[in-house]
């Protein structure tokens, strides 16, 4: 019975570097941040079993964040109204369920979405038939760069093992934003002194 517990985390370290691998390879490879983590975030919700993903990043003073991908399953297109009022604005951070710290800097989950106050889609989640959450920020050298969130359609007890799995994936992944960040904004300052 040993072995096979034994064997058994083996194969889930293993599983575990080659989804890690694969993401990393779907960020670098796409021609912008955003389709890369667009990319990233679809692996990951299949790899997990999740409806819904977002990553949010936030802005250089971790004051606002910005909705910048999202991914679902697109046999229900009626989710896509969850993103809808979101898209293209910068929230304040007050405004948010990351308005308390604690929220910032650990994996953070919601059993049911309608309990949490601070939550503002919660509303349309109900309606589209999202009930549980959650988070895990994404940091780069101690600095939160992002958080990336899944959503289920059923009331999900915590599962640590899945937020311990996550928060292994999103350090690694805080590198590689950061690294396309800093190109994405590199090229753009190079193109406006050559115009």
């Amino acid at each position: 019975q040993v072995l096979a517990v034994d064997i058994t985390a083996q194969v889930n370290a293993q599983n575990e570097r080659l989804f890690l691998l694969e993401i990393v390879e779907k960020l670098r490879r796409a021609n912008s941040l955003q389709n890369g983590l667009r990319a990233v975030l679809k692996h990951g919700r299949e790899y997990i079993g999740w409806d819904f993903a977002e990553i949010w990043l936030s802005d250089y003073d971790k004051e606002s964040i910005k909705l910048v991908a999202y991914d679902f399953d697109y046999k229900y297109p009626e989710r896509l109204a969850f993103v809808e009022g979101a898209k293209n604005k910068l929230i304040p951070m007050e405004q948010t369920v990351f308005k308390r710290k604690s929220k910032h800097y650990s994996a953070y989950w919601i059993e049911d979405l309608q309990t949490e106050k601070l939550f503002l889609r919660a509303k349309i989640a109900e309606q589209i038939g999202l009930r549980s959450g959650f988070s895990v920020p994404i940091s780069f050298k101690g600095h939160y760069v992002a958080w990336i969130i899944f959503f289920h359609h059923k009331n999900k007890p915590k599962d640590l093992a899945l937020l311990d799995f996550m928060e292994r994936i999103c350090k690694q992944l805080g590198m590689e934003i950061e690294r396309r960040t800093s190109e994405e904004h590199f090229n753009y300052m190079f193109e406006l002194i050559l115009s």
